[in-house]
């Protein structure tokens, strides 16, 4: 609030002081001729008493809004109404009446007394509200030099933030001198302060090519007051020029008289030489744009009222758009798909759809698709830039999709004649199994042929010349010591060849298999390997007297033989752990040693043959062997045989 306003609060408490006369008295005489109109309503329940009852009200009242004067009017005009509407009607016996005189005085007395108690109240409010306002008028003077040392402050600390500011400031007048500004002016221009002072803004900052520009922006500068913002360029001191913007405003004075302008600069070098790359960059991808081998197609989905795509509009195609669709660029842009390409609504391809798609979900798609509209296979890639708006990426196929259907065509001919050679290399190996298992039936049965006429035929044989030999050196005597111990000796080998008889019969065909089974025959055979070898072997039956189809105990004995054969040969074991057990529905062998570990290589090769060997003889019987190994913690061995009815005996 200004002084002014506090010198207006200042009238405005004391015009109860200053009021004009005539509406203090107005109001005083309104106010006892309410007063008498109430006494005269009111006669009736006051009769001739109490005359002057009415009129107190009306005494104090205009005290307190007019004063002194309008209170005396007040008390004057009361008696005299008074006198006129009641006294006088009664005549001279009241007039008399000593208490018609008392009650008058007693009135004016008490009307005196209101008025001079009005007019002290009256006095005391005016001088209350001349102190209130003389108050507020202190503080708001006060509140006024603090604004005025805080604004010098604030122009002290603004020069001072211009003065250390690295955004270039000038005060430039309208005659194009240069006053008030900056060292980051200086710098900008080269010039120091002395002959910044002496230099013209117009002439000598501006490049003849900026003046027309700078005093356009400055016209609609004084004509509309509104900053300008513009750019233009610098010749600095060096002759270089200096590529700036302009912030522009105008100071005027009170009569709206143009004084100066003043600017603040900003170099923009920097981003004249982005604009300058990007530019070049745009020229570089336009360049790109236009000869890239991919067709592109920039569109604007068209909706109807359930904002549902119905077409699309084409808004930027490139070069290879033409080659790849056969349409010219000028027949498409700024038009609809389907007036570009009609019936193609009708595709099943559904193109408006997926597209629409695309645009208004943003979402991104990848897909094949041939265009029935078009004839052609296309390579599609889609995508929204902004919502309602997408990008084709695509490529013609057509070659490749021909090629496809013809490489189609010639792998099903050779996935038949795959088929047809496979049936036939399986009918051939089934033929080569039952090959190999009637061999290995008829080896079995050679074996055990052999191993009789060794044992019948050359062991007997071996048994009778041991005897013979034992005979002829008990009939030696005298001095045929030395023949009798050669035939000792003879003897003693005989017998050995009659053991190695035994051996090899024994191995050809284990006697024991054909009369005590298949537990008795694994058990001698793990007893002769360990007595053998050294090497520890146990093997466990489950159920103890295991039997099994008579046919499958050589396939089992044949298995365990060559796994310890292996374990011998290659294992470097200490101990070797079997067990066989049979369940309702298979036969479980599991042999395990405790050597280095067969390597998976091993496994796979192609000279593996005791390993194949186990693998065909569970073939016929729909068995299956497993081997695996761990290095140094040994090799394990496992055989599966399902049962069928036919196989529980």
């Amino acid at each position: 609030m200004t002084s002014s306003g506090f010198k207006d609060l200042s009238q405005k408490a004391t015009d109860l002081a200053i009021r004009p006369t005539w509406t203090r008295y107005v109001v005083a005489i309104g106010l006892v001729a309410v007063a008498c109109t109430m006494r005269v309503v009111s006669s009736p329940l006051l009769g001739t008493h109490n005359v002057y009852l009415t009129f107190y009200p009306a005494v104090a009242i205009a005290a307190l809004y007019g004063g002194l004067r309008s209170g005396l009017l007040a008390t004057i005009l009361s008696p005299a109404l008074a006198y006129y509407f009641w006294m006088k009607p009664l005549g001279p016996i009241v007039m008399e009446d000593p208490a018609v005189w008392l009650s008058l005085v007693i009135f004016l007395i008490s009307c005196v007394i209101i008025i001079f108690t009005a007019e002290a109240l009256h006095r005391s409010r005016v001088r209350a509200l001349e102190a209130e306002a003389e108050l507020k008028l202190e503080a708001e003077r006060r509140r006024v030099e603090e604004s005025l040392r805080e604004s010098k402050l604030q122009a002290e600390f603004l020069g001072n933030v211009l003065e250390l500011s690295n955004q270039p400031f000038g005060v430039g007048y309208l005659d194009g001198g240069i006053s008030l500004f900056n060292p980051a002016f200086e710098r900008l221009t080269g010039y120091s302060r002395d002959e910044l002072n002496s230099i013209n803004w117009i002439t000598d900052l501006t490049p003849p090519e900026w003046r027309e520009i700078t005093n356009e922006k400055l016209k609609q500068l004084r004509l509309t007051g509104q900053p300008v913002r513009y750019e233009k360029e610098y010749i600095r001191k060096d002759g270089t020029r200096v590529p700036v913007e302009l912030f522009v405003h105008l100071a005027t004075d009170p009569d709206g008289k143009p004084l100066y302008y003043y600017s603040f600069i900003t170099d923009i070098t920097e981003r004249k030489l982005i604009e300058k790359t990007v530019r070049e960059s745009e020229a570089r991808y336009r360049s790109l744009f236009e000869n890239m081998t991919t067709g592109f197609a920039y569109h604007k989905v068209i909706l109807d009222e359930e904002e549902q795509p119905v077409d699309y509009v084409f808004l930027e195609v490139n070069n290879i758009f033409e080659k790849l669709t056969g349409l010219k660029r000028s027949a498409v842009i700024g038009k609809g798909v389907r007036e570009a390409i009609p019936g193609i609504e009708r595709d099943p391809a559904d193109w408006i759809g997926t597209y629409g798609k695309v645009a208004l979900s943003r979402n991104e798609i990848r897909f094949e698709q041939y265009a029935e509209s078009l004839k052609r296979w296309y390579s599609v890639a889609a995508y929204s830039p902004m919502k309602g708006y997408f990008v084709t990426l695509f490529d013609d196929i057509t070659d490749r999709k021909q090629a496809e259907q013809v490489l189609l065509r010639s792998r099903d001919e050779l996935e038949d004649l795959v088929k047809e050679r496979t049936k036939e290399l399986a009918d051939s190996q089934g033929k080569l199994r039952s090959l190999y298992s009637h061999l290995q039936f008829l080896r079995e049965q050679e074996r055990a042929s052999i191993a009789r006429e060794i044992h019948d035929d050359l062991g007997q044989t071996m048994s009778v010349l041991k005897m013979d030999l034992l005979w002829i050196a008990g009939k030696l005597t005298g001095d045929n010591d030395k023949l009798k111990e050669q035939l000792m000796v003879d003897a003693e080998q005989v017998d050995e060849t009659i053991q190695t008889v035994k051996r090899v019969c024994t191995e050809l065909r284990p006697s024991m298999l054909d009369h005590f089974g298949l537990t008795a025959a694994i058990e001698w055979q793990a007893n002769e390997f360990q007595e053998r070898t050294g090497i520890k072997c146990e093997v466990m039956f489950d159920p103890p007297d295991l039997t099994v189809h008579a046919e499958l105990t050589t396939p089992l004995f044949r298995i365990f033989q060559e796994a310890l054969t292996n374990v011998l040969r290659h294992a470097k074991a200490t101990e070797v752990k079997s067990s066989f057990k049979r369940t309702k529905s298979s036969i479980m062998v599991e042999i395990a040693d405790n050597g280095i570990g067969i390597r998976e290589g091993e496994l796979s090769k192609p000279t593996s043959f005791g390993l194949l060997g186990m693998q065909e003889r569970m073939y016929p019987w729909g068995g299956t062997v497993s081997i695996r190994g761990e290095k140094n913690k040994g090799t394990t061995v496992e055989v599966m045989i399902p049962l069928t009815t036919g196989d529980e005996s």
